[in-house]
């Protein structure tokens, strides 16, 4: 995984530390999901339950560094091999969530190459 780039914190605003520090969360959130010790669920709750609620268009994302930290975490993220998903949600989990990520990940990249950040992929 490429690590972002120091950060300094003391030229950050309130939002932007809080945009990193929630950020860091999701990326730690979809580690432990993709080592299968967690519910497929929980990733779903914060890829369209609760983000899409509060900030459409993922909107939230307004900092270089936020979005370096989601797009390294997302752009390697895949289903864990070892959790069954309940065939109800199978189709919402799989297509959906998807869709949800590609959407993610392209906000990430005009954010990062728009703040002059080389292109991501």
């Amino acid at each position: 995984m490429t690590r972002p780039t120091l950060y300094n914190w003391a030229s950050a605003s309130v939002d932007e530390k809080i945009q990193v520090f929630f950020a860091k969360n999701i990326a730690k959130l979809v580690e432990i999901i993709m080592k299968g010790e967690s519910e497929p669920g929980v990733l779903s709750v914060i890829l369209y339950d609760s983000l899409d609620f509060f900030y459409s268009s993922w909107g939230w994302i307004s900092s270089r560094q936020s979005a370096r930290i989601l797009w390294d975490a997302l752009s390697q993220y895949q289903e864990p091999g070892n959790i069954q998903i309940p065939a109800e949600y199978e189709e919402l989990f799989k297509d959906q969530g998807a869709r949800k990520r590609e959407e993610l990940l392209e906000h990430c990249w005009k954010l990062f190459v728009k703040s002059g950040g080389r292109k991501l992929r």
